[in-house]
């Protein structure tokens, strides 16, 4: 399909290793399908799970970015 307009941000924890495909391999694949496409996105990878505590840290970062304010 065509590329859409879409700015995103894609955050995941390396401890979301469980599963098959773990939620760590299918958001690496996922990056690697927007950057193959040519999307405007920022990937994170930080050391946590998938928890509230992990967001709050990098909620605001995330926001920033999809309101076209991010560093590059």
């Amino acid at each position: 399909m065509p590329r859409a307009p879409l700015r995103l941000y894609v955050e995941i924890g390396l401890i979301e290793n469980f599963g098959c495909p773990s939620m760590l391999d299918v958001n690496r694949h996922v990056r690697d399908v927007l950057q193959a496409k040519g999307y405007e996105y920022r990937y994170v990878e930080f050391n946590g799970r998938h928890d509230f505590a992990s967001w709050q840290k990098t909620l605001g970062e995330g926001l920033i970015h999809l309101l076209g304010r991010s560093k590059k």
